[in-house]
Order: structure tokens, then sequence, then C-alpha cells
């Protein structure tokens, strides 16, 4: 759900041109499936991002089908990007897209609970750019698991802030189900903002975005 304007919204998709044909049948089986990939006017922003950037080293917790990830490694060619995804049956069909796509000399697929991961991730694989889409419950410990794994001045982008309105209200939450997620998204977002060490940008873009750089 996207809860901005949605004549922009639809304006902005008819613009969209996916990167190569073989990403924007990925998209759209996606879509057909209604798995959760990253929005099309989401994407855009972030290969705008990497455009500037120019990461070495990316990081992504939350693989899903291996779109985002291919997305960033085709427009990234030097680039190395680990990921993660919690769920076996998804990480599996990750793995053969990205395999597909040729992109596994460039992709590191990791099937595992991410906040495990990043304990025990080796100090000497310092990340440029990372991207934050998995349990929206857990987006305060994926940051604070990033902070040591980061370079100076790297970007961390969260995904989702708004979850489907979610966070701006309670009435895209009738049932109330969804109590806890609000409450620590909100937290995360309160966190951010009130750092000294980093400054984050909070874009009303897709499903809300945060866009983190670390102090030098």
């Amino acid at each position: 759900m996207n809860i901005i304007n949605e004549e922009a919204i639809q304006f902005l998709d008819d613009l969209y041109r996916p990167l190569t044909d073989a990403l924007g049948d990925l998209r759209r089986q996606a879509e057909e499936r209604k798995i959760p990939i990253i929005l099309k006017d989401t994407e855009a922003l972030l290969l705008q991002l990497l455009r500037i950037r120019k990461p070495k080293y990316m990081l992504e917790i939350g693989t899903a089908v291996g779109y985002s990830a291919c997305c960033f490694c085709q427009l990234c060619p030097d680039a190395t990007l680990w990921t993660i995804e919690y769920q076996e049956r998804m990480a599996k069909e990750a793995k053969k897209n990205i395999e597909a796509l040729g992109m596994d000399h460039q992709i590191r697929l990791i099937q595992g609970d991410a906040r495990e991961v990043l304990r025990n991730w080796p100090m000497d694989k310092k990340i440029d750019f990372a991207f934050i889409d998995g349990g929206k419950s857990h987006y305060e410990e994926f940051f604070n698991g990033l902070l040591p794994l980061c370079n100076p001045g790297a970007m961390i982008v969260s995904d989702n802030i708004f979850m489907s309105g979610k966070t701006l209200s309670e009435r895209y939450d009738p049932r109330g189900r969804a109590k806890t997620n609000i409450r620590k998204m909100r937290e995360y977002i309160a966190m951010l903002n009130n750092r000294t060490d980093s400054s984050t940008a909070f874009l009303p873009i897709g499903d809300g975005l945060a866009v983190t750089i670390l102090g030098e």
C-alpha cells in the first residue's frame, strides 16, 4: 500500500524503466505474486544514491527474491554485496534468481537471522552502503549491529518506515494488530532523528525512507 498521492504515483510509475529487461521480468513476476520488493519510486531514488556514492561494499538486510540486490549490482558492477534473508525458502528462490541473472559473482547470499549474522561479521569487511528492508520490529537492532561494521561516512537506508501508513496513524491499523511494530518503528525514527553522530533525512517516497549518513 502506498499512501502518497495516487495520481503522482501513477505518473511516476508511467515514467519507470527497468535497468534491464531481465530485471523488469523479475519485478513483474514478484508483483504478480505479491512478494514485497522495493517500489518503483523507491528504486529510482536508491539507484540515484548509488550513482552518487559509488559504494565498493554493500550489505542488504531482507533479500526476498533478490530483486533489489541484483538492481544494486547491475548499477555497481565493481561492487560486492552481501544480502541476508531470514526465510530459507525465500533464500533458495533468491539464489536461483541471482544465478540466472549472472550476479552470483558479486552477490553473497546469507540465509539466517540478520542480528546474529551482524554480531559475527568479520571486522575486516567494512560496509559503504547498507539497505535495511527486513523485519520492521528489528530495525533498531539492525542499525546498531551495522554501526561498527560501516566505514566512516557510510550510508544506511531504511525502507518502509511508514509501514503502509501505520507509523503515521493508528487508523491504518483498525484492528490493532501492529501495535508493537508501530511502537518500535516510531522509537526507531526518534532514535535516528536524535542522533548526533549521524544525519538522517526522512522522505515520503514509496512506503517511507530514512536515509542516514554516518559521521566521518
